[in-house]
């Protein structure tokens, strides 16, 4: 009789093809192959990436299920249909340019969520590949493995270092896609897949250096400082939003609240030094770089305010 299906891994691939054989191989080794299924959402690449997944599925021997959009749809259209397909106690989101180096990785997270019903997430430490080649362990590392209750009191989860209990019941998914085009974006990542764990159980951190991040290339690494700053205050609140709609105004909520007004503050403290050393261009030209962040985000700063006064709550990070 074949394994039993425990965890699936997820990956949306979109013009990575170079970095997609170190993708492959951190998967054929692992030593949960049987009990794995591996989705991926090929997402109308311009490269070869299509060929060389076909090529490598192959060549590994890989339990890959692979999704080819015939055109770009972007990150949200893929994820939420890939949320819908998982089907597994377990689920990891590994992106197309990161990969795993321990061949336990998956072992080591199902094995311990196994034996731990009330943890919703295993992490691991990330070695990171800086932008010169170098490859460096994450400064977490230094932390000894431990465990965290509650988002207030845990750090952030890069996606290849994390392992999940399924936790996509038939309202979440309904919630997710039932989200206004403008506000998807909060939703795509993997501050929100954190944020959904804690509220079903706790993290645990095994500090072993067990996958690679590729830390400068991506959203993520490309962005300015300042819009990173306004992607956290508008993603903090729209899981403020999501979390008292489907649980009220608990714990999580109230500290993704709180973030959202810090970052807030923070880029209005910015606002005012540039104003202060008449750069309000330079400013202006930081927050406009990325258009996908840009202008709507700064926008809503303003109106923004205006509901945190509405849930006459202080901030208390």
């Amino acid at each position: 009789m074949p394994e039993e299906k425990l965890v699936t891994i997820v990956t949306l691939s979109y013009n990575k093809a170079k970095y997609l054989r170190d993708w492959a191989e951190g998967l054929a080794k692992q030593t949960y192959l049987d009990k794995m299924k591996i989705l991926v959402f090929e997402d109308g690449s311009t490269d070869n990436s299509l060929e060389l997944l076909k090529k490598y599925q192959s060549e590994y021997r890989l339990p890959l299920e692979l999704i080819n959009n015939k055109k770009n749809m972007g990150i949200m259209y893929s994820t939420l249909k890939a949320y819908r397909k998982i089907d597994t106690k377990y689920w990891a989101f590994l992106d197309s340019d990161d990969y795993y180096i321990s061949s336990r990785k998956i072992e080591k997270a199902v094995s311990f969520l196994e034996e731990h019903e009330d943890y919703s997430c295993y992490a691991c430490a990330n070695m990171l590949e800086l932008a010169d080649g170098r490859n460096v362990p994450s400064p977490f590392i230094q932390n000894p493995s431990q465990s965290f209750s509650g988002i207030k009191n845990s750090p952030f989860f890069q996606t290849a270092s994390t392992t999940f209990r399924n936790c996509f019941t038939p309202q979440i998914l309904e919630a997710l896609e039932n989200l206004s085009e403008d506000k998807r974006d909060s939703f795509n990542a993997d501050a929100f897949r954190n944020f959904l764990a804690h509220h079903f159980g706790k993290f645990y951190f095994d500090s072993s250096l067990d996958s690679l991040w590729r830390c400068n290339i991506g959203a993520w690494g490309t962005m300015t400082p300042i819009s990173q700053d306004l992607s956290n205050m508008s993603a903090y609140y729209e899981y403020f939003k999501f979390s008292l709609a489907q649980w009220g105004m608990d714990e999580n909520a109230q500290h993704c609240l709180n973030l959202s007004f810090y970052f807030y503050n923070k880029i209005l403290d910015e606002f005012v030094k540039h104003m202060k050393q008449l750069d309000i261009l330079e400013f202006e030209q930081a927050i406009y770089k990325d258009n996908d962040i840009g202008q709507n985000v700064f926008k809503e700063l303003i109106a923004q305010v205006k509901d945190f006064k509405a849930f006459g709550i202080k901030a208390n990070i």
